[in-house]
């Protein structure tokens, strides 16, 4: 949940006196800070070139499951390294591109 949230509230119970234009800007601000945040982080986590996600999501999501993860759960993980990856970017990724 968005942080600024809790500041709107706080705005609200503040100025709620005051003017109703007041609050509804700062509603409209604080849904507009949400969504760019959300935009911005999705965006850190996918590649531009590829559109595939990247090393960061994969961060995120490798901890977000160990928090969900009991101690009596068992959880496997297989990293592969792909040899002369270079050769199936060029072949296969290039092409696609263009």
């Amino acid at each position: 949940m968005c942080h600024y949230f809790i500041i709107l509230i706080t705005l609200i119970t503040y100025y709620a006196a005051n003017s109703i234009v007041f609050i509804l800007i700062q509603i409209f601000i604080c849904i507009t800070i949400c969504i760019y945040t959300y935009v911005l982080k999705n965006n850190a986590r996918i590649d531009k070139l590829t559109s595939l996600y990247n090393r960061k999501y994969f961060d995120y999501i490798l901890s977000d499951k160990l928090k969900r993860l009991r101690s009596r759960a068992n959880l496997a993980l297989l990293i592969c390294d792909i040899d002369n990856f270079k050769l199936i970017n060029v072949r296969y990724i290039w092409t696609c591109n263009r």
